[in-house]
């Protein structure tokens, strides 16, 4: 049996406390321009695994390309501007990260879509995180 066909999306987001709703936080997928509200980091981001595999899942079924739908510049802006901060890290999970600094955090998450042969009416998704590459105020590529 053949293996089914699979695309990979690896998507930049942003996670930010709230601004207007002490106690919340906000985290944004820069790629495919989802966002999504969670009692905390964790909560946030499972939110957004969860609204980024419907519109994957959705945008390849109906045979839209969900890279077209990227945030505006300002947010790329935004989190280029905290990746060449001078206070940057890179770690491996969120306790550390926040301790770090509570202000905010960039995460690389990889979606593995397998898609359909047209006999499924939705493309199944898997997501897979790569060493959640998260900084609390930046992040360096190596």
């Amino acid at each position: 049996m053949k293996a089914p066909a699979s695309r990979v999306f690896q998507c930049w987001n942003t996670v930010f406390p709230a601004e207007d709703l002490p106690g919340q936080w906000v985290a944004h997928c820069l790629d495919l321009d989802v966002v999504t509200q969670g009692d905390s980091v964790e909560h946030a981001l499972k939110m957004l695994s969860e609204a980024a595999s419907m519109v994957l899942s959705d945008d390849i079924r109906c045979g839209r390309d969900p890279m077209d739908r990227r945030a505006p510049r300002k947010y790329w802006d935004q989190m280029w501007k905290m990746m060449r901060s001078p206070a940057c890290g890179k770690v491996e999970d969120l306790k550390t990260a926040l301790s770090r600094n509570p202000h905010g955090l960039i995460a690389q998450v990889v979606f593995r879509v397998n898609v359909s042969d047209g006999k499924q009416k939705r493309a199944r998704l898997k997501k897979t995180e790569t060493p959640l590459a998260m900084a609390s105020s930046a992040l360096h590529l190596t």
